[in-house]
């Protein structure tokens, strides 16, 4: 089950890249104790500069950020999202969305196959 999840991420990931020509930036997941299957996904956007976040749960796309980072690439700060990384990176909702009620966090784990 986790190779098809894992298989349907990789999907995405590669139309997302597609489609906005970039580069993936950060990938993070769910904390493995936690019980969600969050995954989050930065891809740059080449032509604007700005970042384009998506958001799965169980890898399907629940919906889409847009903005930037800041403070030297530990701060993502978007519309519906910010985004802390750190060690235990933090998601924050700003707006309501279909994964998080507003003010909600959830901690992720990342990688960051593109960042500076």
């Amino acid at each position: 089950m986790k190779t098809m999840i894992l298989a349907g991420v990789m999907v995405v990931a590669a139309s997302v890249a597609q489609a906005s020509d970039g580069q993936v930036l950060f990938h993070c997941e769910s904390l493995p104790t936690v019980d969600s299957a969050l995954t989050v996904m930065g891809v740059a956007d080449e032509i604007t500069a700005d970042v384009d976040v998506v958001v799965m749960v169980a890898g399907q796309v629940k919906t889409q950020d847009r903005g930037g980072l800041l403070e030297g690439a530990t701060r993502f700060e978007g519309q519906i999202f910010d985004i802390e990384f750190d060690h235990v990176t933090r998601i924050i909702a700003k707006q309501a969305n279909e994964v998080l009620s507003v003010g909600q966090a959830d901690s992720l784990v990342c990688t960051y196959p593109s960042l500076p």
